[in-house]
């Protein structure tokens, strides 16, 4: 005990789960409470959680209460009834201790938590704490490794509160039967509430961690203690409840839209603080509709609200990545599209020196190219020069009979006094030049036996 104080530095509390008067009503049991006579610089608090016998009537009145709404006797006086079952009153007096062992721990106080035996009201409240003390609980790995410590390994006894020990009674008969794990996931679901941005996990990911328990699936909540799961090896035989729910086909759902780690970016501590400083009031609280009203349509807007917020989250996500695709395609095609373009621009430049020396413009400033036309045989008809009408390179009967045969003549097809033709006279040595445009320079095809280089070396004699 001195060196508990002294890792303490001199502040202990002791927290008991129990009322007082029952604490002092388990000393004829043999039970009892600390003395603090025997504990110096030490103190004590009563949390005044009833027993587990208690929560089983308790939530036995709700289970009542909620199947006559389902079989549609609804009662007008609801929420006295809802009142009467004391469900709410049991999760407060959870949240309230929960709330006064965060407070200490801020302060500087180290805590000592028990109740009667330590696996069911000690458990709520130390896994409760950590909870809202710690924001790595608060995530989805966390509160995993959080219900293995403080539930499994701890030794809550999961088979006898779930009614799944050999029991000729029934769930409501059994005295080992309460609603022990549900109790807490349910004032879980109320910190969620209040504090919408500072969990990971969904209210979808608590009903199915819940309904887990007690389906018996997988064998991390069966038996009542670690050793009587390494004794029937269930690590072996069984499938984990956290390899169930991970493949859940409906796990992204599991997962809260609007979680925010703390102190991840300006404006966040208000929205999501590292410790948690619940809200207690009954005023606070409400009915898990999702949970014990699920075989009801929920009317909450904001269940609506956030549902549908998770659908538009998954299909502007969807949308985004097929963006991002179409993005890299488009850069992709726009890479070969410059390609194309520099191997059209070298193209050009080599149609342009081919055509330099083949069609001329009687200018005072010397030769320049002009817009050439072709048909379809890659013949070319006529030569545009830039701002004139288009004039047609085809020759005249009287041009083409007026030349003595066998002889050579220059003829210029004027294009308005501005842009010429050089080609061979129309008689049997007549040229036809062929067009410039295809992938090289072509030599002009000749319909006689004179070549065509003589033919232009003799018009450029003239």
């Amino acid at each position: 005990m001195v060196a508990l104080r002294r890792e303490c530095k001199g502040k202990l509390l002791f927290i008991d789960c129990r009322s007082q008067t029952s604490a002092y009503g388990n000393i004829a049991l043999g039970g009892g409470f600390e003395v603090l006579d025997y504990y110096k610089e030490t103190s004590i608090m009563f949390m005044g959680i009833e027993n587990i016998h208690s929560m089983r009537d308790s939530i036995r009145k709700l289970f009542d209460l909620i199947k006559n709404e389902v079989r549609g006797n609804e009662r007008p006086n609801w929420l006295s009834g809802l009142e009467s079952t004391r469900w709410l009153e049991h999760v407060r007096s959870i949240l309230v201790s929960c709330s006064i062992c965060v407070a200490k721990l801020v302060e500087g106080t180290s805590l000592m938590v028990h109740c009667s035996d330590g696996w069911d009201r000690t458990t709520q409240i130390t896994a409760l704490v950590k909870l809202c003390a710690d924001p790595f609980y608060r995530t989805i790995k966390g509160f995993q490794v959080l219900v293995e410590q403080e539930w499994c390994a701890f030794g809550h006894q999961f088979r006898a509160r779930s009614g799944h020990a050999d029991s000729p009674a029934g769930y409501w008969e059994d005295d080992s039967t309460s609603p022990v794990f549900m109790q807490f996931l349910d004032a879980v679901w109320q910190l969620m509430r209040q504090f919408p941005c500072s969990f990971e996990f969904s209210e979808r990911y608590l009903i199915t961690l819940l309904d887990e328990v007690y389906s018996k699936q997988s064998g991390t909540f069966l038996y009542d203690c670690e050793e009587a799961r390494m004794r029937s090896k269930t690590v072996i035989r069984c499938t984990s409840a956290w390899t169930l729910i991970e493949a859940h086909p409906h796990f992204a759902d599991f997962r809260n839209p609007f979680f925010m780690l703390p102190l991840s970016g300006e404006g966040s501590t208000d929205k999501s603080p590292s410790v948690l400083q619940c809200k207690w009031h009954t005023s606070s609280l409400a009915i898990w509709s999702a949970f014990y009203l699920r075989s009801l349509e929920s009317n909450d807007s904001r269940d609506a609200w956030a549902k549908e917020l998770q659908v538009t989250q998954r299909e502007l996500q969807d949308q985004l990545s097929a963006a991002h695709e179409q993005l890299r395609s488009q850069v992709e095609q726009n890479s070969d599209l410059q390609s194309e373009l520099e191997q059209l621009r070298r193209e050009r430049a080599q149609l342009h020196r081919v055509l330099e020396g083949e069609v001329y413009s009687d200018t005072p400033n010397g030769l320049l190219v002009h817009e050439v036309d072709e048909n379809e045989d890659g013949v070319l008809l006529s030569v545009t020069p830039v701002g004139e009408s288009r004039t047609t390179l085809e020759p005249s009967y009287n041009d083409m009979t007026s030349t003595p045969h066998g002889a050579h003549q220059t003829k210029r097809y004027s294009t308005t006094g501005v842009g010429c033709f050089l080609g061979g006279s129309m008689s049997q040595d007549y040229q036809i030049l062929q067009t410039y445009f295809g992938s090289g320079r072509h030599e002009p095809r000749s319909l006689h036996s004179t070549s065509s280089r003589n033919i232009c070396n003799e018009l450029y004699a003239s």
